[in-house]
């Protein structure tokens, strides 16, 4: 039963059920487009979400009408426009995860490429303050590869510091003596 001071007609009113529904429909059309070109990308799925809940404010009000049998395809279109706005709703969610797993990604593999310069520059710190009495002491196929390496590391020392941080950067610069 309705409130006496309800907008809807009685429930056993039809006619009237629909007629108030086209009249509502009608306002929420006008008041609340399905898309807004004007409004800035990152704005768009909340003003989206605010929609969808006028929506399905919209049809739980008029719940009875669209259950109707005898309703006709212009009226079951609140129908189609909540689908509708539902499927992107639910699209923009899946790209909103997937920035936020990429952006994680990102993360990730920046801190693992940091862990890696930051050993390689502990590599090449390490054997350039080894005192000549260690590589002399070596074995010649350890000392060889060892020279291959920090001969490796040296003409890359420049890039590598480049991709630390500021101040980690300078710490490295201060350590190897730039």
């Amino acid at each position: 039963m309705n409130p006496p001071d309800s907008p809807l007609p009685p429930p056993d009113d039809f006619a009237g059920a629909l007629a108030a529904m086209r009249r509502e429909w009608a306002e929420l059309r006008a008041h609340e487009p399905l898309s807004d070109p004007e409004l800035p990308e990152e704005d768009r799925y909340e003003a989206a979400v605010r929609r969808m809940a006028g929506f399905r404010a919209f049809l739980h009000r008029h719940h009875a009408v669209f259950t109707a049998p005898d309703l006709t395809e212009q009226d079951r279109e609140p129908l189609e426009a909540t689908r509708l706005l539902q499927l992107f709703l639910d699209a923009s969610e899946k790209v909103q995860r997937g920035e936020e797993k990429a952006l994680q990604l990102s993360a990730d593999l920046a801190d693992g490429c940091r862990d890696l310069v930051l050993e390689l520059l502990n590599k090449l710190a390490w054997l350039e303050s080894m005192p000549q009495e260690e590589w002399d002491a070596m074995p010649p196929e350890t000392r060889v590869k060892l020279f291959d390496l920090l001969e490796a590391l040296r003409p890359s020392r420049e890039s590598m510091l480049g991709t630390l941080p500021i101040e980690l950067r300078r710490e490295w610069e201060r350590r190897l003596g730039e």
